[in-house]
């Protein structure tokens, strides 16, 4: 959103040999971030919600299309370490069809490892003292056997897609 002042803060960062990680869901203005915010960075966490488009618009609010192609982009240019992760939602992310398509998106894109989210609830409450609705979210941790399952079945998709996770 502020462009010219995160080019100046990781300018500043960098002067001082400090190592940036940035975290994005990846809906920006590519050429904006390559040439003010991309030479600052060391590595980029990159969430990845849903392959499909309809999907995220669904849960979002929006369409994916822009942020699947920076993505694509940013693991084709290979200019900073990029680590897509998928936050892990109970009911939405974290079902097998959508991490089945988000491991072979990222195989076509050329990711070499994905990280899993765990889901954590404990944001919900912010959106009441912001005035917000409340989006419609599972209000609790997804249990732990829930969990496991989850990641051993992302896991399996990924050795069928040749991929690693972390």
């Amino acid at each position: 959103m502020y462009p010219d002042y995160l080019e100046s803060l990781l300018n500043s960062l960098k002067k001082h040999h400090i190592h940036v990680v940035l975290e994005t869901a990846g809906c920006f203005d590519y050429e904006v971030f390559r040439q003010q915010v991309l030479p600052y960075v060391d590595l980029v966490y990159f969430d990845v919600k849903f392959a499909d488009p309809t999907l995220h618009e669904q849960h979002t609010g929006y369409r994916n299309d822009r942020i699947l192609r920076n993505l694509a982009r940013l693991l084709k240019e290979r200019t900073v370490v990029v680590q897509p992760r998928v936050p892990l939602v109970p009911g939405a992310t974290a079902t097998d069809g959508n991490l089945r398509a988000i491991a072979r998106l990222l195989r076509e894109m050329g990711a070499k490892e994905v990280s899993l989210l765990p889901y954590n609830p404990l944001g919900q409450e912010m959106w009441s003292k912001l005035g917000k609705h409340r989006p419609d979210l599972p209000a609790s941790f997804m249990p732990i056997h829930e969990e496991e399952t989850v990641c051993a079945s992302f896991k399996a998709l990924l050795q069928e897609v040749e991929m690693h996770t972390d």
